[in-house]
């Protein structure tokens, strides 16, 4: 394969050597609008070059859902290598999480997004300093809730429609509603201001400068470990169990942690998680040097982060229920809630079934009243034209009746012949 010669047009990085760094996911939506193709127009094409040029046996996968592209996942690290040799460009590595693929679970449950996030400041000043708006890797990880930059808590909503922004077949700008294509910066009076700084904000934003200007280093499997072997004597079992999470247990096999797990465990021994992996040891060695009393290590219980996600769940769908028509899908709620948008939990499969038939109903009633409208606009039409080109005469009821062609069609050929 000719990797002298690139099959797209190059696309630098946005962010590039920052913690501001450009997400795979934002990059690759990006480089579709550039080529005039939509996200799955693009993965697809990309991928039937890759598997008829690379050589590889394991193709692209044409259905990779952006949650793993912006994580440590093999896929993001074959698309990676992908966009690298179709774009000439070798900055690609920088925009995923890769370098934690030795520590993490590739799975990325409770570490990345379903959905997009943004912060309409930062979509703002990218279009007076004259960039593409783009989305920065933070905002697609769960843990990072508000921008540090601007103190705004970051939107998930668009401000005109309330939509999720997950949609593939858009060929839209990154600030640019994929449903309505209403303006995602919205009114300054809506941004929600956020003063205090969450929980592995620092961490994360370290994290992603140190990767950003590094993007070819792999942290060890084993500097989490390593480190909570030296914070045995330190804290109680019960404690590392509890703030831990499931990074430390005795399993002779341990199971790769998420990050959100390894950033709470920074935050209970206040250590930065970059320290940890960087070097375990020395991490710890500075970690004993003065612990304060248990007493004043108190720290709030960390929830699971399934149980968090199945609460906002639940607390969606009771909302979209009592809000009434028009209903969402429980699809486009679960990815809202930051879960698979086919998860259907046992204990919420009343409320889910409940909103399936409350949706159905609601689409029967408005496709009985398009129907009725329709045949009203037919009969009057048909009155005052008399004979008419069949054609031109159903483009009329469509326009009028903002309805698709073969519903018109059908109640033209049931009416008039």
């Amino acid at each position: 394969m000719n990797r002298a010669m690139p099959y797209y047009m190059p696309l630098p990085l946005c962010g590039s050597g920052t913690f501001e760094v450009e997400g795979l996911s934002s990059y690759i939506s990006r480089l579709a609008y550039l080529h005039g193709a939509t996200r799955h127009q693009f993965i697809a094409h990309l991928s039937d070059w890759w598997s008829r040029n690379s050589g590889q046996q394991r193709p692209l996968p044409n259905q990779c859902a952006l949650v793993r592209l912006n994580g440590y996942s093999p896929d993001a690290a074959l698309f990676v290598e992908a966009l690298e040799a179709a774009t000439g460009t070798s900055e690609v590595r920088a925009a995923t999480l890769l370098s934690l693929k030795n520590v993490c679970a590739k799975n990325c449950i409770g570490s990345t997004r379903y959905h997009r996030a943004w912060c309409p400041r930062c979509y703002q000043e990218d279009r007076l300093a004259g960039r593409p708006a783009y989305d920065r890797l933070l905002w697609r990880l769960q843990s990072y809730e508000r921008c540090s930059v601007h103190h705004l808590r970051l939107e998930i909503l668009c401000p005109h429609c309330s939509s999720v922004q997950t949609d593939p077949n858009r060929s839209l700008p990154l600030d640019i509603c994929g449903e309505c294509k209403g303006d995602l910066v919205g009114p300054s009076l809506r941004w929600r201001r956020a003063a205090h700084s969450e929980l592995g904000e620092d961490d994360l934003e370290r994290l992603l400068a140190y990767v950003a200007r590094h993007p070819q280093v792999e942290f060890d499997a084993s500097a989490p470990w390593v480190f909570l072997e030296r914070m045995k004597d330190a804290f109680s079992h019960g404690d590392l169990l509890r703030y831990a999470g499931d990074v430390f247990h005795n399993r002779k096999k341990p199971v790769k942690p998420q990050l959100n797990s390894l950033l709470s465990m920074a935050a209970f021994v206040r250590v930065s998680l970059l320290d940890i992996l960087l070097d375990p040891t020395c991490a710890g060695s500075q970690e004993l040097m003065d612990i304060p009393p248990q007493a004043a290590r108190r720290r709030k219980k960390r929830r699971s982060i399934g149980q968090e996600r199945l609460d906002r769940y639940r607390q969606v769908l009771e909302e979209a229920i009592q809000k009434g028509p028009p209903y969402p899908t429980h699809e486009a709620l679960a990815t809202y809630a930051d879960m698979h948008p086919h998860a259907r939990p046992a204990c919420l499969e009343n409320l889910v079934c409940q909103l399936h038939q409350l949706r159905a109903n609601d689409v029967k009633q408005r496709r009985i009243q398009k129907q009725a409208q329709i045949d009203r606009l037919v009969l009057d039409h048909a009155r005052m034209e008399g004979s008419h080109p069949r054609k031109p005469f159903i483009r009329t009821i469509v326009a009028e009746a903002e309805a698709p062609v073969h519903t018109v069609r059908d109640r033209v050929r049931l009416l008039c012949d």
